[in-house]
């Protein structure tokens, strides 16, 4: 498994909230455990531009400390030429929007699209990925901001055109769920979508199955049933994620599923209590049929 995804779980589970305050690009956090530091680490934050309605996510390096320093420069750099910025675009999209169904919503984009994310590559050097999106997230442009220039420009529809035999993936509950976990993360760096599959896996099967195991004789009476169990289905969502959700699956999932786009109080309460719920049910279902016993 890869040390890196260990690493950033270990962190997510048990690290502490570490913020930075960059001034005018706002404050910073990240999640840091001492007992076992990293290289490097994301460092997270939202900023609103006073002409766009929604937020844009800022995600640049840092180490255990702060976010790497040349990053946060590139960052200002880029507020610093935003409108150089929005020139270039309207220059560009014009020759990408020739052979388009939807060729209307591009052409008016200062009016339909918003800055979604910002993400600085590496040192900085590699220049800062942007990606703008309409409001209802329906239509979408991404492009690399380096050495002054607007460079790598892609709209969605030239994405997929340029994939020759684009794996066709399907979809399920728990990819989902991933899926929410990920998009959580933004919010709180303390969920994933591996740690997100972990609490439904662990509520919806592995507590149930746990009571029904014990009422069979030849394994409810072995010594070492209880830590091999529970041993085993503690690493399984985290292997499956690994194995799963490798670069191309996780990025058409995240393309795949576009709603919500960010996880607020009242929906992460309701996406922990759903699990907690369907296990209770089980269990009473399981005593009401006679196949575990259980004390009311």
């Amino acid at each position: 498994m890869n040390m890196e995804f260990i690493k950033r779980l270990a962190n997510n589970l048990f690290g502490k909230r570490k913020t930075y305050d960059a001034k005018e690009l706002g404050i910073f956090y990240s999640k840091v455990w001492n007992c076992w530091k990293n290289e490097s680490y994301y460092w997270f934050t939202s900023m609103k531009f006073s002409v766009y309605r929604e937020e844009t996510f800022l995600c640049i390096n840092g180490d255990s400390d702060a976010p790497f320093q040349p990053q946060i420069f590139c960052l200002r750099e880029v507020l610093n030429n935003w409108e150089e910025i929005r020139s270039q675009i309207s220059r560009i999209i014009p020759k990408h929007v020739r052979y388009i169904k939807n060729k209307e919503v591009f052409i008016y984009w200062k009016e339909c699209f918003y800055p979604e994310s910002v993400d600085v590559f590496g040192a900085g050097t590699n220049g800062v990925k942007i990606t703008f999106s309409t409001y209802d997230l329906n239509h979408s442009f991404s492009f690399v901001w380096r050495d002054g220039h607007v460079r790598d420009f892609v709209l969605e529809n030239e994405e997929k055109e340029n994939i020759p035999y684009p794996e066709a993936y399907t979809y399920y509950l728990f990819d989902y769920l991933y899926y929410i976990g990920e998009i959580w993360e933004k919010s709180n760096s303390r969920m994933c979508g591996s740690i997100l599959l972990f609490w439904y896996y662990t509520f919806i099967f592995v507590i149930p199955v746990y009571f029904l195991l014990l009422h069979i004789q030849e394994i409810g009476r072995a010594d070492n049933f209880p830590l091999y169990y529970i041993g085993f289905n503690f690493l399984f969502p985290f292997l499956f994620s690994w194995v799963r959700y490798r670069k191309k699956r996780k990025s058409a999932l995240m393309k795949h599923y576009r709603y919500p786009k960010k996880i607020k109080i009242i929906s992460a309460i309701f996406f922990l209590l759903v699990p907690i719920v369907i296990c209770g049910l089980e269990i009473w279902i399981y005593g009401k049929q006679g196949w575990i016993n259980i004390v009311y």
